[in-house]
């Protein structure tokens, strides 16, 4: 690991184009004394600039520390709406190498002073433009220095393909990025691939469970009281991720006896904001300069803050669950530090595993919580926890294949532990948000809605869906279609095509992603096209779904989407229970109730093959059309 070796692999980079190299010496000064890097003989192969690389997220700025003069920075403060909350600070410069054992280096500066163990970014490598993670890690802000670059390593095994070196910003705190430095390491064996571990394995129990009445539909899908006649709206794309958390729990707190608090998170919450004060369902509103001016204004509402400790995400959830359960809000051990609130509980150091914390609160809080919705919550996602906190909803995890091998996590307890409160619901109960976070990490979609469905539970997705307190204030008591054109008249000598969208069952794919973008598009309207939507948004979102409806044209038709009053797997729906059948009836109940008030007459199903059942579907709900064929190949 002395000086630089100088052999026929720097020769190859000559050969192939002079490209720049790294300096060994350099790279390893800047390593903190932290850092265990095993012995091996470190050669150098390419360097790039953080100018060079592409980004998401962030700027280019003058430092006098950065090689070249410049760096690429994000900080806190000046982040914009939409996708960009947090993101890539780097990414690529897909380049080939020959196989071998590789590490990448990233110098980082830390911009804001944080010392708690929060996770300020997460780097890997990986190939296929981001399908085959090689190597992954978190960093910590105790990792970095305040003020000064330090050099992240990350080792990985390269066996061909398009390499990246990517840098994920969490939001959490500002950092500069300068450069990515890459070296073949030879000596030194390591892991092929991310580290992962098998998939959680649901233990099958309890089963053979009894059959309590499903609840009422307007039971299930908690609604807020009437709006206030003024909504205050506070901007918070702009601010970290744990004073986010802060604005949500409260927002929830004060709207759970009126909503009147509305945040701006995504790029499309002005929008819905404007058609609700358009529609009439609001008569002011009154827009804060700065959001902690909410704390001055509704800190009677609160009684205190509950303190959350980085080292354990889980504790992010049950601080949401206790905040619920004491008008409190969730604050990180830095905002605790500042803000002068009653500690209501501080969680630092209580538990050392995610299942402990969530155990914990099933057996402390379950009964103070709505026996009807539970919410299957990546920690790290935030904009629904107004609604979490307004209705006291349970919120768990389960990890998957990559946080899972995190040690914080344990699958088989967590997914075990979820069987136990999903048992604990009663029939045709809700699961909230999603089962997934991205590439392994969580149970899965699939895996996770057949979990659900096993116990006659369904899910309507709702990851980082912002402000449901206030939709849920806004009743629309039903919609109509616009009246179709006729049919054309068909012949037996040609091919008919129909479209239909996927993915309407998903909240945020009507309020912020797929959906507001094709609806502006100017071909709409100039064909026929099938829409899906799920008949819950109705109840939850009727803002949207108002909005999607009056804009209609006459060419645009919307059907149910998988598969009915949420995504649920028919096949496998209420096989945990003795009377598995009266379950997924009452499950079909539920959805003709749901579609009614929408005027919806056709649905898409997935997951289901039993002819019985499908038959039930299409005579119980009373169909006009039936599509039964969703995700078959």
């Amino acid at each position: 690991m002395r000086g630089l070796i100088v052999g026929w692999w720097a020769f190859l980079a000559v050969a192939v184009g002079a490209q720049p190299l790294p300096d060994w010496e350099q790279v390893r000064g800047e390593l903190l004394a932290s850092v265990n890097l095993p012995q091996a003989r470190y050669l150098p192969a390419r360097v790039w600039e953080a100018e060079e690389a592409g980004s998401h997220v962030g700027r280019m700025v003058s430092d006098p520390q950065a090689h070249g003069g410049r760096a690429r920075e994000a900080r806190t403060s000046e982040r914009s709406g939409g996708r960009d909350l947090e993101g890539h600070i780097l990414f690529g410069p897909y380049i080939e190498l020959p196989p071998g054992t590789y590490a990448a280096f990233f110098r980082v500066k830390l911009l804001d002073d944080s010392r708690d163990g929060e996770v300020v970014a997460e780097v890997d490598a990986c190939v296929g433009y981001g399908q085959q993670i090689l190597a992954a890690r978190e960093l910590l802000d105790r990792e970095l220095v305040l003020g000064k670059y330090v050099q992240i390593p990350l080792l990985f095994r390269y066996e061909g393909g398009k390499l990246e070196c990517r840098l994920r910003w969490t939001a959490y705190a500002s950092l500069r990025v300068d450069r990515v430095s890459l070296f073949r390491v030879e000596g030194v064996q390591v892991p092929v691939g991310v580290q992962r571990v098998p998939p959680p394995q649901p233990s099958g129990e309890p089963r053979d469970l009894p059959t309590p009445p499903s609840p009422p539909l307007h039971r299930i899908f908690a609604r807020s009281a009437p709006l206030a006649d003024t909504l205050v709206v506070a901007d918070v794309r702009s601010q970290p991720a744990d004073w986010q958390m802060l604005f949500f729990t409260l927002q929830g707190i004060v709207n759970r006896q009126r909503p009147q608090i509305y945040l701006i998170f995504h790029e499309n919450d002005p929008f819905w904001l404007d058609w609700i004060v358009r529609r009439g369902w609001v008569k002011r509103v009154e827009r804060l300069k700065d959001p902690r001016q909410l704390l001055t204004r509704y800190r009677s509402a609160i009684r205190g803050m509950v303190v959350t400790d980085p080292a354990v995400p889980a504790t992010k959830n049950v601080a949401t669950m206790l905040a619920s359960v004491h008008d409190a809000v969730v604050a990180s051990p830095r905002i605790a530090r500042t803000l002068r609130l009653p500690v209501v509980q501080d969680l630092r150091g209580r538990w050392k595993k995610n299942v402990e914390a969530y155990r914990w609160a099933f057996e402390t809080l379950w009964e103070r919580m709505n026996p009807h919705l539970v919410a299957c919550s990546y920690p790290e996602h935030l904009a629904l926890r107004d609604y979490l906190v307004a209705n006291r909803v349970f919120i768990f995890w389960i990890s998957g294949p990559i946080d899972g091998a995190r040690p914080t996590s344990d699958p088989n307890a967590e997914v075990r532990l979820a069987e136990q409160i999903l048992a604990k619901m009663p029939p045709n109960a809700c699961v909230l948000s999603y089962p997934w976070a991205g590439k392994d990490i969580g149970i899965g979609e699939g895996p996770g809605v057949t979990l659900f469905a096993e116990f006659g539970k369904y899910l309507v997705g709702t990851i980082n869906v912002a402000n449901l307190t206030v939709h849920t204030g806004i009743a629309v008591p039903s919609f109509r279609q616009k009246p179709a054109p006729p049919p054309p008249p068909l012949r037996d000598d040609k091919v008919y095509v129909s479209f239909i969208l996927s993915d309407g069952d998903n909240l945020p794919v009507l309020t912020n992603y797929t959906y507001p973008q094709l609806w502006r598009d100017p071909l709409r309207g100039t064909f026929p096209i099938g829409w899906t939507i799920s008949p819950a948004a109705g109840l939850t979102i009727p803002a949207v779904v108002d909005y999607y409806y009056e804009t209609s044209t006459p060419q645009d038709y919307w059907l149910t989407a998988v598969s009915g009053v949420g995504y649920t797997y028919p096949d496998h729906f209420g096989t945990r229970y003795r009377e598995g059948e009266r379950v997924y009836l009452d499950f079909l109940r539920l959805t003709r109730q749901a579609m009614a008030p929408m005027d919806l007459h056709s649905a898409w199903i997935m997951g289901i093959s039993d002819p019985t059942r499908i038959a039930q579907y299409a005579e119980q709900v009373r169909l006009r059309a039936l599509f039964p064929d969703y995700g078959k190949r």
